[in-house]
C-alpha cells in the first residue's frame, strides 16, 4: 500500500471514530511539549488558595500544592496556574508584563472522572523543578 493510500485510510478511521463520540465526551489532550520555555503577556492575575477555592475543592481536592498560587491570564486568552507558596504569588505577574516560564499541561477530562481545574495549564520557574501534572 503506498503512502497516500495509508494516509487516506488513517484519515477515514479517524473520521469514523470522531463521529462516534460527542464533543462533550472528548478529552482535551493537546498537551504539547512539557517544560517548554514560553513568554506570555499578562492581562490579569488572581491569587488562589486551594483549601478556599470551590472549583479546586470540587474537582481536585487534596492537591493543594498544585492549585495554590497564581491564576494567570494572558493576552491570548490562555489561563494558567502558577503553583507557589509565596505570600504574594501575583507579584511577578503584573498586568501587561512579559514573563518567561516553563509551560506544562495535563490531559483534561470533562467527564465524571474529570479533575481538570482552570484548564489544566501550568507555569513553572525556568530554573525550578518540573511540575508533575499527572492527576
Amino acid at each position: 500500500m503506498n503512502l497516500s493510500r495509508k494516509i487516506k485510510s488513517i484519515g477515514s478511521v479517524c473520521a469514523v471514530l470522531m463521529n462516534l463520540c460527542t464533543p462533550a465526551a472528548w478529552a482535551n489532550c493537546e498537551m504539547g511539549e512539557q517544560g517548554k520555555v514560553v513568554e506570555i503577556k499578562v492581562t490579569s492575575c488572581e491569587e488562589i488558595v486551594a483549601e478556599r477555592n470551590a472549583d479546586v475543592q470540587k474537582f481536585a481536592k487534596g492537591q493543594s500544592d498544585l492549585y495554590t498560587g497564581a491564576l494567570v491570564k494572558s493576552d491570548l486568552g490562555l489561563v494558567t496556574m502558577y503553583p507557589s507558596k509565596e505570600k504574594n504569588p501575583c507579584e511577578e505577574f503584573r498586568k501587561n508584563s512579559l514573563v518567561k516560564k516553563k509551560a506544562y499541561s495535563t490531559c483534561c477530562d470533562t467527564g465524571r472522572w474529570g479533575k481538570c481545574v482552570f484548564g489544566g495549564n501550568f507555569l513553572g520557574n525556568i530554573d525550578g523543578l518540573a511540575i508533575n501534572t499527572f492527576q
